[in-house]
């Protein structure tokens, strides 16, 4: 797999206790949620991810800090699933 020039995305699909990652697989889908985290750095977060993934981008699915899940290509844009949204959850679609 070629990276140069290619923005690399590490998204956490939770820890050992919570672990999403069949699920992001499953779905096809990448999570973000805002629980356990300064509210403020993890809207940041999301804010830069939604403006700035695009299409051939690399995202690494990891679970807790030892774990790598998956490595794949985003082969479109952010969307919001407003029905999906919660106070502590949405998701993005990749």
């Amino acid at each position: 797999m070629e990276i140069s020039g290619r923005r690399i995305w590490q998204v956490a699909a939770g820890d050992s206790e919570r672990n999403y990652a069949k699920l992001c697989l499953e779905w096809d889908v990448i999570l973000n949620g805002r629980s356990g985290w300064g509210l403020s750095c993890k809207l940041a977060d999301l804010e830069r991810f939604c403006e700035e993934v695009k299409e051939g981008d690399l995202v690494v699915l990891r679970v807790g800090t030892a774990e790598v899940y998956w490595v794949g290509e985003v082969v479109g844009g952010y969307i919001w699933h407003e029905e999906s949204a919660t106070l502590t959850a949405g998701t993005c679609s990749t």
